[in-house]
């Protein structure tokens, strides 16, 4: 009877914490892994359409952040 994370947060949470949930348990693992190392960077998990090209999700962020984006 083994129910995965993904399992288990879809029955019991709305959108957003389903989104957040993963990323959370990422970093909080990581930390765990790595307790000595106060430099570690950050992951950012998002959620997409299917459709969704990495063009199409990168340039907003890029964007936003004001790096050099390619016409």
């Amino acid at each position: 009877m083994v129910e995965t994370t993904r399992q288990a947060i879809a029955e019991t949470a709305d959108a957003s914490s389903r989104t957040v949930a993963p990323g959370l348990a990422h970093e909080l693992l990581d930390r765990a892994r790595h307790p000595k190392v106060a430099d570690r960077i950050p992951v950012l998990y998002i959620t997409v359409p299917p459709a969704a090209t990495a063009p199409a999700c990168s340039l907003p962020f890029a964007r936003s952040l004001n790096l050099p984006v390619r016409a």
